[in-house]
């Protein structure tokens, strides 16, 4: 079918990872960084083996209680 013309397979291996970092501003708030890839194929195991690769981030502020 058509979403699988790409990737080519109905398995598919997610590999990802990530890297952050948080900066405390006092002992109950702090902010945040975080920056990730992810690559999705099926190694290939099937003829078509095309992969999706992907980058993204977070940005954001921690409240702790």
């Amino acid at each position: 079918n058509r979403p699988q013309r790409l990737i080519g397979s109905v398995f598919e291996f997610n590999l990802e990872g990530s890297l952050g970092l948080r900066y405390m501003c006092s002992d109950r708030c702090a902010i945040f960084a975080e920056a990730g890839l992810r690559h999705i194929s099926n190694a290939n195991t099937a003829s078509r083996n095309h992969g999706l690769n992907s980058a993204g981030g977070v940005i954001g502020v921690s409240f702790f209680y």
